[in-house]
């Protein structure tokens, strides 16, 4: 296949669950089902970047 038919996508979207025990957030940790739904996807379990966005200044390191 030539170089120029590759598609290469970077996915911008972000998968969230509900923890069973908020002390406990570790990997592997026991959830109860999937996040809240975002404003825009209005899909319980899976965020936007434009839904993920906003909660960078609190939460998120920026790196480049």
């Amino acid at each position: 296949m030539p170089k120029s038919k590759i598609v290469v996508g970077i996915p911008a979207y972000g998968k969230s669950f509900t923890l069973k025990d908020a002390l406990n957030n570790g990997v592997g940790a026991p959830t109860s089902g999937a996040g809240a739904a975002g404003p825009y996807t209005r899909a319980s379990g899976t965020l936007s970047y434009y839904e993920v966005l906003p909660q960078k200044p609190n939460h998120f390191n920026h790196y480049f």
